[in-house]
Order: C-alpha cells, then structure tokens, then sequence
C-alpha cells in the first residue's frame, strides 16, 4: 500500500503542477514554472491530494456536503502548514497572500480557501474513482515497499536541501522576501559561481547575485577560492 500512496501522490503533484502552472500563466501572460522544483511535480499538490484520499475513504458515512467540508478544511490546512515549513525551515514564501483580506500569515486566504472546496468536490467526482481503481488493480510485493519509501524520502530531502542556496548565506534576522522566479534565478547564479573557474567570473556573478540580494537583508558568506 506504501508504494500505491508514493504513486498517488506523484499523480497529484504532477496534476496540481499542471493546475498552477496553468493558472499563474493565465493570470500573469507568460508562461509560469510552478513550484519549488524545476520538474513538473508541486509537493504540495502531492500532500493535499492524499489528504484528500484519506477523507473521502475514512469518512465516507459523513452526508456529502459535510464530507465536502472536512475535505476542504483539510486542504486548507495543508497549504497553511506548507507554507509555515517553506518559510522557517526553507526561508522563502513560495506564496504569500499577505495582500489579500482574511489572511493568516499570508499562508492562506480566503478567496483562495474556497477555490480548495470546489477543488475538492472536483477531485471526489473525477479523480477519487480513478485513484481507488489504481489502490484495486496495482499490487507490489510488500518486501520492496520499505526500500521504495525509503529512496523516495531521502530523494526528496536530497532534492529539497540542493534547490536551497540559503545555506550559502547569511541571513541577519529574516526571512528573503522573493518571487519564486527570483529565487530561481538566485540559486542558478549562486550555482555558476561555486563551478566558475576564473575568479574573473565569480567576482561578476558574486556582483550579479549582491545585486538580487539588495534589500532583502541577506549576503553571500565568504567564499574559498
């Protein structure tokens, strides 16, 4: 069952990839790579999209509105405590809706708080047949189960601490407020930099990276040759 839960949830972070990506790009003209990674997978979606699971199997006597509900808030909590974990443990807002009225914490908002609910009534009538249809059809030898979780976590912890360039620098009391494109952006540089081999070149993209870091209240730690 392990390993069906990993296949789920690299559906619906694929699913939620499309879904963002799609939205961002409509709103804002351009094309948009939703997400922390550069792959088409958004964890987050991944997250919510079990949460989901859990509560229409596990609470499927609730009457259908109710049911709607507890899903909704369950998604809700999901992107609130997303959100809370890519500020203090990733240091950057992956979103903020700090602009928006009924906020908590920029984390979560109204407005985007009920497009969960309909996101939820969506996924019961078209995803949840298809996904208990995989749960009834796939089976894996329960032996390689273990191994795969474990691979899978530590893949994703690997791939979550090498996207994070914070850890070369400093950060003096908050947290850099940027743009997801910003961010990007910054970890390509900072990347370059570290693989320059002329101090010609690291000294232009150090230059480049003080430039993006102006007024965020972060610097680059000093770098051996």
């Amino acid at each position: 069952m392990i390993t069906i839960y990993l296949l789920e949830f690299l559906i619906f972070s694929f699913l939620g990839w499309l879904l963002d990506s799609g939205y961002r790009s409509i709103t804002e003209r351009k094309w948009i790579n939703a997400g922390y990674f550069k792959g088409p997978l958004c964890p987050i979606y991944g997250f919510g999209g079990l949460a989901l699971l859990l509560v229409f199997t596990y609470f499927s006597f609730l009457p259908l509105f109710v049911l709607f509900m507890v899903a909704g808030v369950s998604l809700v909590m999901v992107e609130y405590l997303g959100g809370v974990f890519a500020e203090h443990i990733l240091h950057l807002k992956l979103w903020d809706y700090s602009s928006s009225h009924y906020h908590l914490g920029g984390h979560v908002d109204l407005l985007h708080s009920s497009y969960w609910f309909f996101l939820s009534v969506s996924c019961y009538y078209l995803l949840f047949p298809f996904m208990k249809l995989i749960e009834n059809t796939i089976s894996v030898p329960e032996f390689i189960e273990l191994p795969l979780l474990v691979i899978f976590v530590m893949t994703g912890i690997g791939l979550t601490v090498r996207r994070n360039p914070l850890q070369f620098l400093e950060i003096k009391g908050r947290v850099i407020d940027m743009t997801v494109e910003k961010y990007g952006d910054l970890f390509t540089n900072i990347e370059h930099m570290y693989k320059a081999g002329s101090a010609t070149a690291r000294h232009r993209l150090q230059k480049m990276i003080e430039q993006q870091l102006r007024n965020t209240g972060a610097y680059l730690k000093r770098m051996k040759p």
